[in-house]
């Protein structure tokens, strides 16, 4: 059987309301099982997001960054 073949890192772009601008390196791996959940979801949504978590390192880099994309928890009441 073959070895699939590696997938590189993704890099994004992120700029904040405020102007400040960030690099995020996610694993490419990462970044495709996020990308396939939010396309079988279907379209973007009030109550969907994605969180990007990882390490701030220098020159506005986050490194060793996760990526999820969930819902937003219900409060009912």
């Amino acid at each position: 059987m073959p070895e699939p073949s590696p997938q590189p890192d993704v890099t994004l772009r992120l700029r904040s309301s405020g102007g400040i601008e960030l690099y995020v390196r996610i694993a490419g791996k990462t970044f495709r099982r996020c990308l396939k959940s939010v396309i079988s979801d279907g379209p973007m949504r009030e109550d969907r997001f994605a969180v990007v978590q990882g390490r701030l390192a220098a020159n506005g880099m986050i490194d060793e960054a996760g990526l999820a994309y969930a819902s937003k928890p219900r409060i009912e009441g």
